[in-house]
């Protein structure tokens, strides 16, 4: 106590481990005692809050002692100093037991994080190798599904003269979940025998491009499950290209409509229609009669006899129920 402190505390005995004798005056020791004190309640700035953190009364003792330190007021009593380390003491021993008891806690605490990382991590890695699995098979399943297009164009093409094509393909799943799939797919053909197959849209005429079109819509259909019963719609058929090509394109339609089974819908202007009409089940005729007229003629169906003599289909629909004349 500040009272009982003498001037100069007696040294302890020499021995042979202390060779020195420290000498300090009580002021300084009691200056000393001060800033240490301090410098421990500074430490409730940082940690005033969580598990553990100092009392309120205790945190409202340490701000006025540290602010009487700040503004270098006077304690020559001791009476602030004694205060506060009486608080600081009592708080200290009421959490004994606790302190002592913090590193069985730290560690069991920590054990079991351990182990429910350790768990997290298992059941990650079952996850990433589950999804890694069907991501798999969906690349398996779309690149089978690539495959049997590249064998149907490669069959076309070689059907009607050509020397080989193909699908050059790369099936890429997303690396993240806000990532999609990728498939890149660039139909590829070779236009001389020993030549590369280069990619379709490699400079070429019209005719072959178009004739390769066909083909790849075709080998798409052929190659999706059960064909059969199956319809496709093209436009403008045998637009734009010379005799020879309009009859490997219609070879090549109708071969495929017939031995598989799929009906083929197609457009075709008035010029081709002499040479479409003897691939063709049926045939649907738009008249335009003029631009001063406000409605086309009436639509005309034709079939063809076994003879292939064309037989118009709708007449008996058209007079049936009609008064005979």
């Amino acid at each position: 106590m500040p009272d009982r402190l003498i001037e100069e505390a007696t040294a302890p005995p020499i021995s042979a481990e202390l060779v020195t004798v420290e000498r300090r005056r009580a002021i300084t020791l009691a200056e000393a005692a001060r800033t240490q004190l301090a410098t421990a309640l500074a430490a409730f700035e940082y940690h005033a809050e969580g598990v553990g953190g100092p009392p309120s009364d205790l945190r409202l003792a340490a701000d006025l002692y540290l602010k009487a330190r700040e503004a270098g007021e006077e304690d020559p009593a001791g009476d602030l100093f004694e205060t506060t380390l009486a608080n600081l003491q009592a708080w200290l021993d009421d959490d004994d037991d606790r302190d002592r008891n913090a590193h069985e806690q730290v560690h069991a605490a920590r054990a079991s994080r351990a182990a429910t990382t350790e768990f997290v991590t298992s059941q990650t890695r079952q996850l990433q190798e589950a999804l890694n699995q069907t991501q798999e098979a969906i690349t398996q399943r779309a690149a089978s599904a690539l495959d049997g297009i590249s064998a149907a164009l490669d069959n076309l093409n070689r059907g009607s003269g050509g020397i080989g094509a193909q699908l050059a393909y790369d099936v890429i799943p997303p690396g993240a979940p806000d990532q999609d799939w990728t498939c890149r797919v660039t139909p590829r053909w070779r236009r001389n025998p020993g030549g590369p197959l280069l990619p379709y849209d490699n400079v070429t005429n019209t005719a072959q491009e178009k004739l390769f079109s066909i083909h790849l819509v075709l080998a798409a259909l052929l190659a999706a499950p059960h064909p059969r019963g199956r319809v496709l719609i093209l436009d403008e058929l045998a637009d734009s290209l010379g005799a020879e090509h309009r009859r490997e394109v219609l070879d090549a339609i109708a071969t495929v409509a017939k031995d598989h089974g799929i009906t083929i819908l197609a457009t075709c202007q008035d010029a081709i229609m002499t040479e479409a009409r003897p691939y063709c089940g049926e045939v649907l005729y738009f008249h335009y009669p003029s631009k001063s007229a406000p409605l086309n003629r009436p639509t005309r169906m034709f079939g063809f006899d076994p003879n292939g003599s064309r037989v118009e289909l709708t007449a008996e629909a058209l007079t049936e129920g009609r008064n005979p004349v």
